[in-house]
């Protein structure tokens, strides 16, 4: 039952694949990826909370914007993803549908906090409004119990991957630090 445009074009996916799956023997394998986060990726609110917070180290800037902290999200190291891929492509039902989550919920605001243990400076963050999202589900977390019969289990705790995250964006030139991470020529 999606509940924003992401959703329903996600969905609108879903089910060609396993329409030509059915009617055309395409062996697809319908996957589902829930929030996969983890060093190198941007563009996602872990990455974006780390780069503010490495700003904020280096006295580039003095709070971190965010967004309603308070929706809940499965957060999934992408390392544990891509080994749920492999899995998948080895093990993984043509025609099946398979979360790839961690099956735990975490609150935006415990991932904020758990950066802020992280941090080498005060992190003061400021509700930005532009942020805020007109259609956003209050929690999203997944059932992985599929994957899971097949051998796969996620390896990776959220702290680690947090502070894995962290140290990308500290190891990073301060000129990498502006929109998308993209270092200016």
């Amino acid at each position: 039952q999606p509940s924003t445009p992401y959703g329903i074009s996600k969905l609108a996916e879903d089910h060609i694949a396993l329409l030509y799956h059915q009617h055309y023997g395409v062996p697809a394998i319908r996957v589902r990826p829930f929030f996969l986060i983890g060093p190198r990726k941007k563009g996602d609110v872990c990455s974006d909370f780390a780069r503010g917070i490495v700003a904020i180290e280096r006295g580039r800037q003095t709070r971190l914007r965010v967004g309603n902290l308070d929706i809940v999200r499965d957060l999934l190291d992408v390392r544990d993803g891509i080994e749920a891929f492999w899995t998948l492509a080895r093990k993984g039902a043509a025609g099946e549908v398979y979360n790839i989550c961690s099956g735990r919920g975490y609150s935006l605001r415990q991932a904020l906090d758990m950066y802020r243990t992280l941090a080498k400076a005060p992190v003061q963050d400021q509700l930005d409004p532009k942020l805020l999202r007109p259609i956003d589900e209050k929690a999203r977390i997944g059932d992985n119990g599929k994957l899971r019969a097949l051998g796969w289990a996620p390896a990776i705790s959220i702290e680690h991957t947090l502070a894995d995250i962290l140290e990308y964006w500290r190891s990073r030139p301060p000129e990498c630090e502006g929109k998308n991470g993209l270092c200016k020529p």
